[in-house]
């Protein structure tokens, strides 16, 4: 599994310079803040004698408004401070899936933040499922939305035929694929990675892919034969005169709400 990881050397000294400019920012609006603040002691103490002069009255009320100013302000750069460091350290977690997929400091960045704050799934898993999705051209909200109904996110999940993971894998399907297809997310075969998130997702995401390119858009199609295998699904067929199951409607109701994301 080998694509480019865009977050260069480059793109790391361009945030650690963005970072030092808002230091050397807050450290001088403190300055400046403790300056004003200075003046505006001494300036209140001489409104506390009897005959304050209109000059020391001009004063202070302008003291008064460059502080709240300052305090406004250096509570902005607090917060830019504190995003671009949070957003440093969500690049140094993403730089171990360098070798599964490409991310792009931009839309990227925000769309895998975004699933792993509105999923069970870290950030390397989502960047690993959007990159993988991307590759081969696939809806995540479908993807996503099998997920929560075959484990619930739970990658550790182990179903009553030995399908496991977050996609529930089972171990024929799992060698048919990764001999089979395997090369188009340059999988290999090695049943001892089947809970490990970057080996599940390829296969699962790489068998909803082959049934796409043999049905087309059709899901109802794609998502029952994913469930039931091609021979249940023709018995059901022959039976039903139809390829919408309850199954293949429960995912692409769940898959509404991750629509943002394809």
């Amino acid at each position: 599994m080998k694509f480019l990881f865009k977050h260069t050397l480059k793109s790391k000294f361009r945030y650690f310079i963005i970072a030092v400019g808002f230091c050397i920012a807050i450290f001088a609006l403190m300055g400046a803040a403790k300056s004003i603040k200075e003046q505006y002691r001494e300036t209140k103490f001489m409104l506390a004698s009897e005959n304050p002069s209109s000059e020391s009255i001009h004063k202070y009320n302008l003291f008064t408004k460059e502080i709240m100013f300052l305090d406004e302000r250096n509570s902005e750069y607090e917060n830019l401070y504190g995003e671009i460091f949070d957003k440093n350290e969500i690049v140094k977690q993403l730089e171990s899936v360098q070798k599964y997929v490409t991310v792009n400091l931009g839309s990227d960045l925000e769309r895998i933040t975004d699933l792993a704050e509105r999923t069970p799934l870290n950030l390397q898993e989502s960047a690993i499922l959007l990159g993988y999705c991307d590759k081969l051209k696939m809806e995540p909200s479908v993807i996503l939305g099998l997920i929560e109904t075959e484990s619930n996110f739970n990658k550790f999940a182990v179903g009553t035929s030995k399908d496991r993971g977050y996609m529930q894998i089972i171990p024929d399907t799992e060698k048919w694929l990764a001999y089979r297809y395997g090369y188009r997310l340059d999988v290999r075969y090695d049943s001892s990675k089947i809970f490990e998130p970057e080996y599940n997702f390829a296969l699962g995401i790489i068998y909803l892919n082959h049934l796409k390119r043999v049905y087309g858009d059709d899901y109802h199609k794609i998502l029952s034969e994913y469930n039931r295998g091609p021979y249940n699904l023709k018995m059901y067929y022959n039976k039903h005169k139809t390829y919408q199951t309850s199954y293949s409607k429960l995912v692409l109701k769940k898959s509404e709400k991750y629509r943002t994301f394809d």
